[in-house]
């Protein structure tokens, strides 16, 4: 009998869970951060990125008690475990964020669409001139957007490009401020489909998808191979812009790479790199690269103005872009109003 007593208190102490140790090991979401972790002891790994699917590895993660601290490269993150929710900071150089995460659970199929716990949504009144500006800007529980105009607003709640909605020209002009508050720690995925809820709803928007064949950029790797350090965890893109060019710092995966040079080209840029995890991005180029020939590899800026184009800088790094011919997906609109419906 003593040596089962001795066993039984044995198995006590090699199982941490039963005296109600953290685990954070699962998916979590913080609009708009996702993260994917592993913990064995005190040591915490995984991945982290701003969709489910398009993550980067990090491996400098720490837990003691209900505290957690993850670095992925620049950006360092302090939380508090609570259950289901981790809430703390986020701290990149001098910014710090406030951010709740939720761990993802699977969702009923059968439950209706998620929406907000409020919402209002109205014509923004007219600029000052030397003042206004547009802004989108996300806290935990609250989504506060100024002077932005409704198609901005159908490119961030369907995730696309703006090459990629196809709407009437009033939709570039016409501007609406939107406030909408949900639980803090509402997986980002969960509220863009709230976003898309309440546009159709007060703008009685109606929508369709459709495949459009464009010209596009292909993003793949030069025959000499890739020459990009592995990214130091996630860390977002920093892209600056002056009369003189362009600059872009970045620790992304090469989809979001390719997603971030869409935003500054001529045309779409898709990725075939096949390349996984992320990479530390240091690129700089001329203004006026788009005067350069794509299936060149040493290219000048034209006109006299110094400095590589971009098509010479990704050589440099291992990388080259190819015009070609893709099918792209757009969202197309049916119908909207200019006036929404009241809150």
């Amino acid at each position: 009998m003593k040596g089962l007593l001795t066993v039984l208190l044995a198995g006590l102490l090699v199982h941490p869970a039963m005296f109600g140790a953290t685990d954070v090991s699962g998916k979590w979401s913080g609009f708009p951060i996702y993260l994917n972790l592993k913990q064995d002891g005190n040591t915490v790994t995984g991945s982290a990125g701003e969709t489910e699917d398009d993550q980067i590895p990090f491996q400098s993660g720490r837990i003691e008690d209900d505290r957690i601290t993850l670095k992925f490269g620049a950006m360092e993150v302090n939380l508090v475990v609570q259950g289901d929710q981790m809430s703390g900071e986020v701290h990149q150089g001098e910014r710090t964020m406030k951010m709740v995460f939720r761990r993802v659970k699977p969702r009923d199929p059968s439950a209706p669409p998620p929406a907000f716990d409020a919402a209002s949504v109205k014509r923004s009144p007219p600029p000052v001139p030397g003042k206004g500006g547009s802004s989108m800007k996300a806290d935990p529980g609250r989504l506060t957007c100024t002077n932005v105009a409704l198609k901005r607003y159908l490119v961030a709640a369907w995730g696309l490009k703006d090459y990629q909605v196809s709407a009437p020209d009033w939709m570039n002009d016409e501007r609406y401020d939107l406030t909408a508050t949900m639980p803090a720690g509402t997986p980002p995925h969960e509220v863009l489909l709230m976003l898309q809820g309440l546009l159709a709803d007060r703008f009685r928007l109606v929508t369709h998808r459709d495949t459009k064949e464009m010209a596009v950029y292909a993003l793949v790797v030069e025959k000499n191979g890739l020459k990009l350090e592995p990214a130091e965890g996630f860390g977002g893109t920093n892209i600056s812009r002056s009369p003189k060019g362009t600059s872009m710092r970045a620790n992304v995966s090469m989809k979001s790479f390719a997603g971030a040079l869409s935003g500054l080209l001529d045309r779409p840029v898709v990725d075939r790199t096949e390349l996984t995890g992320g990479f530390q991005i240091n690129l700089e180029w001329a203004a006026d690269e788009l005067r350069s020939n794509p299936n060149g590899n040493e290219g000048t800026a034209g006109d006299g103005v110094p400095g590589p184009t971009i098509f010479s800088a990704l050589h440099q790094v291992g990388l080259k872009l190819e015009s070609r011919k893709a099918p792209i997906e757009i969202l197309v609109v049916d119908r909207a109003e200019k006036v929404p419906t009241e809150n």
